[in-house]
């Protein structure tokens, strides 16, 4: 993927992934190359995925009751579509 970010100009992005579907986890790796030097960056991420069937009960596990759940921050409704979830929750 490229990109053009001030003061930089053109940035290029790779990215190597390692998921491990046991713990949900995913490792990852940015690599940001500028035109002029190659991984003038390079950023390592580790990502927790929590899947949406999960939620409901980690939050109830947690003392917490699931009000509404939206896929962005401009509270459109969640679905297959959305990127986040984002929930409304109160003490139970």
């Amino acid at each position: 993927m490229e990109v053009s970010a001030a003061p930089f100009g053109s940035l290029s992005v790779e990215a190597t992934c390692d998921y491990d579907s046991a713990t949900q986890v995913n490792h990852a790796t940015w690599y940001i190359s500028t035109q002029d030097k190659p991984d003038a960056w390079v950023v390592p991420l580790v990502l927790r995925s929590i899947f949406p069937q999960e939620l409901p009960l980690l939050l109830s596990a947690a003392g917490l009751e699931l009000i509404s759940r939206f896929g962005e921050l401009s509270s459109a409704p969640f679905g297959s579509e959305s990127r986040i979830q984002l929930c409304l929750c109160r003490r139970v």
